[in-house]
C-alpha cells in the first residue's frame, strides 16, 4: 500500500483547562544535546515530584503517588477538537475538498485508534500484548462523508499501574527542563499539556486520514521530530534486533512514531529507575528491521478503514457503531461493526451533538 503523509500543523491542546490554541508559530519542545548528554547515571527516583494540593516536593525515593492520582487508562478527547482546528487555521483549500476525501470520505481520528488496529497484526504474528480483554474496540460515526473514530474502553480493559509509568514522565520532564526543578504531576500526567501534530494521510488512492498525535519534541541537533521512552533493563531476554528491547515492544514504539509522523524514537534504557545507557532509533529504521510485519500491519490498517468507509457511508449519520476485533477465541479472524445497545447509543449521541454544537 503507498502511503503518503504530510504535516498540516502544530496545535496545543491543555486538557486541564479545556482549551485549543491554534497558531503557525506553535512547535514541539527542543530537546537539547546537553540534556541528553546528563541522562546516563540519572536517578529518576531522585526527581522532586509536586504532587496537587502539596507544598512540598518528594522523590519517589520517598514515597510513591497517592493511589487516587495514578493514572491507568488515557482516553483521548472527542475527535470534534481535531476539527475545529482544521477550520480555525483553514487547512485545506477548495480544491482539496472537492477531489480525493470528498468523494471517499475522510477519517478522523487520533493515532491511538490506527496503532490498535496494527496491533492486531503484532497480536496474530508476535504475540504481542493486548490489555483489552474485549479485544479492539473502536466507536465509529459519520458526519457527513467524513468518519470520526473514537477512543472507548470496555469492562474488560486490565489497568496496571507500576512506578515505570511516572519513569517515562520524569523522562520528558528532565529533557525539557533542570533535572533540579520538580515535576508538576498533575500538569505532566493527569491533565497533560501537550503540542499536538495533525497530519493527512493517504493510504492508497482512497483512503484518507486527518490524523492528530502528541509530539514529544524536536532534536536540537537533527531537527527530527522524537518519541521519548524509557525501558526496564532485565537480566534475561529473548534474541531482539535491538539489544535490551523485545521485537514486539520495539514494533509497538514503531506503530507509535509511524501513524504519529514521529521521526525518531529515543530511549532511556534503566534499571530500577537509574539510566545505563541511551539509544536513538529512526521510525524507518525500524520498518526496515521488520519489513514484512510493518507491511501486514499497513496493509491491515488500509483493509480495515476502506471496508469500514464503504459500510458506514451506508448507515445513518450521528449514530455510534463499535469497531471491534475479539482476542477471547485465539482464532478469530474477523473485524465486526454493530450498534450500541439504544439507552447506551442515545447517551453517546447526545455528548457528540453538544460537542458538535460548540464546533
Amino acid at each position: 500500500v503507498n502511503v503518503q503523509s504530510n504535516l498540516k500543523t502544530y496545535y496545543h491542546s491543555n486538557l486541564k483547562e479545556e482549551t485549543l490554541e491554534c497558531s503557525n508559530e506553535i512547535r514541539p519542545p527542543l530537546i537539547r544535546a546537553e540534556n541528553i548528554g546528563l541522562l546516563n547515571g540519572l536517578n529518576f527516583n531522585t526527581i522532586p515530584i509536586q504532587y496537587p494540593s502539596q507544598s512540598d516536593g518528594y522523590t519517589l525515593a520517598q514515597c510513591l503517588p497517592p493511589t487516587n492520582l495514578r493514572v491507568t487508562t488515557r482516553i483521548d478527547p472527542f475527535c470534534y477538537d481535531i476539527l475545529k482546528v482544521e477550520q480555525q487555521l483553514k487547512l485545506f483549500d477548495d480544491e482539496e475538498k472537492t477531489t480525493g476525501a470528498a468523494v471517499h470520505g475522510r477519517f478522523i481520528t487520533y493515532r491511538h485508534n490506527l496503532r490498535e488496529l496494527a496491533h492486531v497484526v503484532l497480536y496474530k504474528l508476535c504475540g504481542a500484548r493486548i490489555y483489552d480483554d474485549a479485544g479492539f474496540n473502536v466507536g465509529a460515526h459519520r458526519s457527513g462523508h467524513d468518519i470520526i473514530l473514537e477512543n472507548v474502553t470496555t469492562m474488560n480493559r486490565q489497568d496496571f499501574w507500576n512506578v515505570n509509568c511516572v519513569f517515562g514522565y520524569l523522562f520528558e520532564h528532565v529533557l525539557e527542563q533542570d533535572k533540579t526543578c520538580a515535576m508538576d504531576y498533575e500538569h505532566k500526567c493527569l491533565m497533560r499539556d501537550e503540542i499536538r501534530a495533525l497530519r493527512e494521510m493517504r493510504l492508497g488512492d482512497d483512503v484518507h486520514v486527518l490524523v492528530a498525535a502528541e509530539i514529544d519534541g524536536v532534536l536540537e541537533q537533527t531537527r527530527k521530530t522524537v518519541e521519548l521512552k524509557t525501558s526496564v533493563l532485565r537480566k534475561h531476554y529473548k534474541p531482539s534486533k535491538v539489544a535490551g528491547l523485545s521485537n514486539d515492544k520495539l514494533l509497538k514504539y514503531w506503530t507509535q512514531c509511524y501513524f504519529g509522523g514521529v521521526e525518531e524514537i529515543l530511549i532511556a534504557f534503566h534499571r530500577n529507575g537509574v539510566v545505563e545507557r541511551t539509544r536513538t532509533l529512526k521510525t524507518c529504521d525500524i520498518e526496515e528491521m521488520f519489513p514484512v510485519v510493518t507491511k501486514k500491519c499497513i496493509a491491515l490498517v488500509y483493509g480495515v478503514l476502506k471496508w469500514l468507509q464503504t459500510a458506514m457511508q451506508k448507515l445513518p449519520e450521528h449514530t455510534t457503531y463499535i469497531l471491534s476485533f475479539a482476542t477471547s477465541t485465539p482464532q478469530n479472524t474477523q473485524f465486526v461493526l454493530q450498534a450500541l445497545p439504544t439507552k447506551l447509543e442515545q447517551q453517546v449521541t447526545s455528548l457528540l451533538s453538544i460537542k458538535e454544537k460548540q464546533q
